[in-house]
This record gives structure tokens, C-alpha cells and sequence, in this order.
């Protein structure tokens, strides 16, 4: 009798609409596999193209507001006509920038798209930095870089949720910080305070983010899950706070 030849079971592909609605629900699963398998690429810039796209089209419905323009405006008169004070600019160039960064015109959504495409690429490529050395470095991971840009770009799946949620709360208040974040315990945010910005950059969806990349590390790394959350909330908390108050070296 000819001997049963074996094959291995082999693991399906998860759809792109698997993914998302695994993040969502079910991260260490998605994780799970992904830490088994072979490096993906799709994994990372999938993830990043769809964060950038919602970012933008939210960024374009929000500066269409009126009342969000008309704050964009008020603050970008408050922190020029400091400028103006320290001798840093004249009255003439502070009317000009304020007419070419208008909230809603066409330059100003411009650079803003720009400026979401720096900051996606940016957090993603930096913050996979952070965590490969700290993987590295404090549990002794062999894990390649591109396998944590991995970790991180899957959790950006979660970008596109929180970005709809925020807007929904910037158009119902009228404020373009208004958000599930503690600049809710400010009565007025005043952009010039940095106490202020740091408090509206401290987000529940970012808290969710982030802890679902800490869920993620501790798949890679295979440390507990805990663990994994922890070091992937406190890495993004020191550069919340890092980013929030490095204008001050600078004077601003």
C-alpha cells in the first residue's frame, strides 16, 4: 500500500477588508499571523496610503467650515502678530502670509497636503525606528526594521475610523481642537499655550492606536501583551510631549 504523502496546511491571505475589520476588532489575531509570516510590504504602505487619503479628505471638509476658518485665522493673527512684536516680520509680511495661508484656499490645502503626507511617512518610518531599537536594545530583538514598520503600519488602519470620529466632533463644536481628547477640560484652547495643544494631543483614539501597536510588538517580540502595550503608549507619549514643547528651544 503506497504511503499517504502529506501536504502542509497552508494559511490563506487576508483580504485588505479582513485586516481592517480584524484590527478593529481583533488585533492580537492579525498580529498573530503577521508575525508568521514572510515580510510584506503591503503591510505597511497599504495601511499608510489609506491613512493619508482619509486625512486629506478630512482635512478638506474641515477648512470648508466657516467657523473653523474663521479660528485657523484668529490663531495665525495671535502667533504672526507675536512675530511682529519681537521684530521678527513686518506688518506688510504678516498681511501677506495671512492672505496665502487663508484656511480654505487653495494654497492653503495645497501645503496642507503635503504637510499629511511629511507626517504619515514621517510617524510611520520614525516611530518603527523607535520601537526596532527598543526591541533591540531592551528585549534583545533580532526582529528587522521592516517587520516592525509592519507592526506600526497595520495599526494605521486605525487612522481612518479615528480621523472620521474627530471630525465629526470639529464639525458639531465648531473647533478644529475639539475631539475626545483632554483639551475637553480647557474651557478655551489657546494655541499659543503649550499645556493646551499637549492636552488636545493626548487622544483616546490615539490611545487606542498606539495600544493596538503595542499589541502588535508584543506578537513580534513575544513578550506579554501588557508589556508590548506599555512600552508602545509610553514611547508615544515622551514624543507627544517631546514634539509639543521643542519650539520652545527655538523661542516660540
Amino acid at each position: 500500500m503506497p504511503e499517504e504523502i502529506m501536504t502542509p496546511e497552508t494559511t490563506s491571505e487576508l483580504t485588505l477588508s479582513d485586516k481592517f475589520i480584524g484590527i478593529l476588532s481583533s488585533p492580537g489575531e492579525i498580529y498573530e499571523q503577521m508575525a508568521r509570516s514572510e515580510k510584506k510590504n503591503s503591510h505597511w504602505s497599504i495601511p499608510a496610503f489609506i491613512a493619508l487619503v482619509s486625512m486629506i479628505i478630512s482635512m478638506f471638509v474641515m477648512f470648508s467650515q466657516p467657523a473653523i476658518q474663521d479660528q485657523l485665522h484668529g490663531s495665525q493673527v495671535q502667533a504672526m502678530q507675536k512675530q511682529v512684536d519681537q521684530g521678527k516680520m513686518t506688518q506688510e509680511q504678516m498681511e501677506k502670509a495671512l492672505e496665502f495661508s487663508k484656511g480654505g484656499s487653495p494654497m492653503f490645502l495645497i501645503f496642507g497636503s503635503i504637510g499629511v503626507v511629511f507626517y504619515i511617512y514621517v510617524s510611520l518610518f520614525g516611530f518603527s525606528l523607535g520601537y526596532w531599537l527598543i526591541g533591540k536594545t531592551v528585549f534583545k530583538s533580532s526582529v528587522p526594521y521592516l517587520k516592525i514598520c509592519e507592526t506600526y503600519g497595520l495599526g494605521m488602519l486605525i487612522i481612518p475610523v479615528s480621523t472620521m470620529i474627530s471630525l465629526v466632533f470639529i464639525v458639531a463644536m465648531g473647533s478644529m481642537y475639539a475631539g475626545p481628547n483632554l483639551g475637553m477640560l480647557v474651557g478655551e484652547i489657546d494655541p499659543m499655550n503649550k499645556t493646551h495643544t499637549l492636552l488636545t494631543a493626548i487622544s483616546a483614539l490615539s490611545i487606542w492606536q498606539f495600544s493596538v501597536v503595542g499589541i502588535g510588538l508584543s506578537k513580534v517580540w513575544s513578550i506579554p501583551t501588557v508589556k508590548g502595550i506599555s512600552v508602545s503608549l509610553v514611547f508615544w507619549l515622551l514624543v507627544t510631549v517631546g514634539m509639543n514643547y521643542i519650539g520652545l528651544l527655538f523661542g516660540r
